[in-house]
């Protein structure tokens, strides 16, 4: 939250004319000495990324349903200012669009998908996110790994392997921790994000390495 500003309320001296001229010659000199120096360009986001290197993310999400959510990733380019510039889901959910696969899948296995379900490209409905950024080679092995999980795309079962297991997998990848599968979507991000000390880059892949102590404070 951004501090309140005060605004000081000023008082001409009515006896002096001399003197209630003089803030105005002093603020005309000021804004000539002002409009006689250049204009310092600011310094753009997206040079800035590009100077560390991160070109592309992988953005851990949960978002609300009528169920108890669903949890999934982001995945693609950032742009201008490290905006979403490319966005592909990926996320382990039952088969169809119909709840018949989810109910039954709480009993035993059942068929899955591993592309976007319906609302996780809305963000009104996202209720977590947890981002990481990653150059682009790191990205291409990322890519590499969540391409092969979706080419061997399991069974789902709300209990054994669930859409949380199936980002689970993927951030343990990364390097990064994640809790049990069994906890809320919303939960399990945040808490991924605790458990991660919020860092938003990894320095290695294949699940050995440690995560880059770079904050991602107000993502």
């Amino acid at each position: 939250m951004r501090p309140t500003v005060g605004v000081a309320a000023v008082t001409a001296t009515q006896d002096d004319p001399v003197e209630q001229a003089a803030p105005a010659v002093q603020e005309r000199q000021r804004g000539a000495a002002r409009a006689s120096k250049p204009a310092r360009k600011p310094v753009a986001q997206a040079s800035v990324a590009a100077s560390s290197g991160y070109t592309h993310y992988v953005e851990f999400r949960s978002r609300h349903a009528l169920s108890y959510g669903h949890t999934f990733l982001m995945h693609g380019k950032l742009g201008a200012g490290g905006d979403l510039y490319t966005k592909e889901v990926v996320g382990l959910h039952p088969t169809g669009d119909d709840a018949t696969w989810w109910t039954i899948g709480h009993l035993v296995w059942v068929p899955s998908e591993t592309g976007p379900s319906d609302g996780d490209t809305e963000e009104e409905y996202v209720s977590a996110r947890y981002r990481i950024n990653l150059t682009a080679a790191q990205y291409a092995r990322v890519l590499a790994f969540i391409r092969q999980k979706q080419k061997n795309s399991p069974l789902w079962h709300a209990v054994l392997y669930n859409c949380n297991a199936f980002v689970g997998d993927i951030a343990a990848y990364m390097g990064l921790k994640s809790p049990p599968s069994l906890e809320y979507p919303a939960d399990f991000i945040n808490g991924m994000r605790r458990m991660n000390g919020g860092v938003s880059a990894v320095s290695r892949l294949g699940g050995q390495g440690e995560a880059d102590q770079g904050s991602d404070a107000g993502r």
